[in-house]
């Protein structure tokens, strides 16, 4: 189905009962669903330390790693 609102198209697919879009895309965002099962949230909180450069997890401290990537984007 397609929905036009002040000026941006959504085309997309949606379940009978589901009052907005499951899975669609506009012009500049595309959403979709991996599960059709109920999940509520997964809630993580980060604890660094002062540098940040290591994270606290199953009651010690491990290595952070960062990776620093480029995303290109046209225009």
């Amino acid at each position: 189905m397609d929905m036009t609102y002040d000026g941006i198209t959504a085309t997309g697919a949606t379940q009978a009962g589901v009052p907005s879009f499951m899975i669609a895309k506009t012009n500049h965002l595309t959403w979709a669903v991996t599960s059709a099962l109920t999940d509520l949230s997964d809630l993580y909180r980060e604890k660094l330390n002062e540098e940040k450069t290591q994270y606290f997890v199953d009651n010690e401290w491990k290595k952070l790693e960062v990776i620093h990537e480029k995303i290109p984007v046209k225009g």
